[in-house]
């Protein structure tokens, strides 16, 4: 009686998303340690590219979003592809190829805009069931994009900006991408983009330091708890209990063996170390967007 009691008020674990390289992994928090609970192996979705050439698009994924409650993950490589897995279905949807893709968005109107970094150095809007390019904007070193469906508007993250695009008829084919406003940032290397759930406020990174953007304001300020933590490759809050995950690249490389958790009730940082190397990580909790009136 007295286990079965317990068991049932107990506190679930966490769920976060991370990815790297080949690997993308969902792993269990509860509190003081990381368990792995899903991988993705390629070969089990129908329709990952065949063809090697296309398949090793997705050598290096380079971020992972979920929506649907995780169970589609939007995915982007530094090898140039971009990719929709349905992990209820075991589905994979190729959509395109863009040259460093490093972030992607699901937009209404069965759109996709992707961030191009070094060598693409642009702003990139699919047509997300033909993989047709409908528009582009200059985005230098592209690093994240994030569609304000408040605002109807666009952010993206470039080396030194953020910018804010609209678009004159997003449902239409021609949806009339426009730049309208762009914000300086403290220093070079925009690198990570991330809502902060229930605020209209941002994680950026940039090269040595982290900050908070507020989307209504346009201010940028010094990050309450990341300021001066450098070569950070993402950073997410959770919805429900507002621990910060990070990830923060070992010395010498961009990806990192160790995932960190910050408790700001407690103010208690945590570091675990895992198998294999992640660039991102992201929460899985109730602040996951629902695909249905974007992707459909």
């Amino acid at each position: 009686m007295f286990p079965m009691i317990a068991q049932a008020n107990a506190t679930p674990p966490l769920q976060l998303l991370a990815c790297g390289w080949q690997n993308l992994s969902i792993f269990e928090y509860n509190g003081e340690a990381l368990k792995e609970t899903w991988a993705f192996i390629r070969n089990e979705y129908e329709g990952f590219p065949k063809k090697p050439e296309i398949a090793k698009q997705f050598n290096t994924l380079d971020e992972c979003k979920p929506f649907d409650g995780g169970d589609r993950i939007l995915v982007t490589s530094s090898d140039d592809g971009v990719g929709i897995i349905d992990r209820k279905d075991k589905k994979f949807t190729y959509i395109g190829k863009v040259r460093n893709a490093h972030s992607a968005e699901l937009l209404p109107g069965n759109k996709i805009a992707v961030a191009g970094s070094y060598g693409s150095d642009k702003l990139v809007i699919f047509n997300g069931k033909t993989g047709d390019i409908i528009d582009t904007s200059p985005l230098p070193a592209g690093h994240g994009v994030h569609w304000d469906a408040e605002r109807q508007q666009l952010i993206a993250l470039a080396y030194k900006d953020i910018r804010i695009f609209t678009f004159t008829d997003i449902q239409s084919d021609t949806p009339g991408l426009r730049l309208v406003k762009t914000i300086a940032l403290g220093e070079g290397g925009g690198h990570d983009l991330a809502l902060i759930p229930t605020t209209d406020s941002f994680h950026v990174s940039t090269d040595n330091t982290a900050w908070q953007y507020e989307a209504g304001s346009h201010k940028l300020q010094p990050h309450p708890v990341l300021e001066g933590q450098s070569h950070l490759k993402a950073i997410s809050t959770h919805r429900d209990t507002q621990q910060l995950l990070w990830l923060k690249a070992d010395k010498g490389v961009w990806w990192s063996y160790s995932i960190r958790v910050y408790s700001p009730q407690t103010a208690k940082h945590q570091q675990f170390e895992v198998l294999r190397p992640y660039y991102k990580v992201r929460w899985i909790d109730s602040d996951v967007r629902s695909s249905t009136g974007l992707f459909e």
